[in-house]
């Protein structure tokens, strides 16, 4: 339920996520190349910052890393059903932990879309 404070406008609680990027593709590559079934089904924010970190320590010297990455969000923005699989799954992973932490700190919020939500609403330009 929407707050109304004493001035009478209407506040919606929004965190506005970054949740569309080549990071993604990041996260998608160190997953690929690095994850482990069984880490992710037990500490899955956890496993994906351990390959996200991993990925970019071993890009530092390897240029094709940061290639793979970039292929992926292009299939994630073409709408391929692996990386949109993918990418929802570490989504909701976040938004949990985004919750847990909020609720730690008393802050209760209504909305949580991202630059995801706007990207599906634009059209191509050029």
């Amino acid at each position: 339920m929407p707050d109304v404070p004493a001035r009478g406008y209407e506040v919606i609680r929004l965190n506005h996520l970054g949740d569309w990027g080549k990071q993604f593709g990041e996260v998608i590559t160190g997953y690929q190349r690095w994850g482990n079934a069984e880490r992710f089904k037990s500490r899955a924010l956890k496993h994906l910052l351990e390959v996200y970190n991993r990925f970019h320590t071993e890009s530092r010297n390897d240029e094709a890393l940061h290639e793979e990455a970039r292929a992926w969000f292009k299939k994630l923005e073409e709408g391929n059903a692996e990386a949109c699989a993918l990418w929802g799954r570490f989504r909701e992973i976040s938004i949990e932990e985004f919750k847990r932490l909020y609720g730690y700190l008393g802050i209760t919020l209504i909305l949580y879309e991202g630059e995801s939500f706007y990207q599906k609403k634009t059209s191509r330009i050029g």
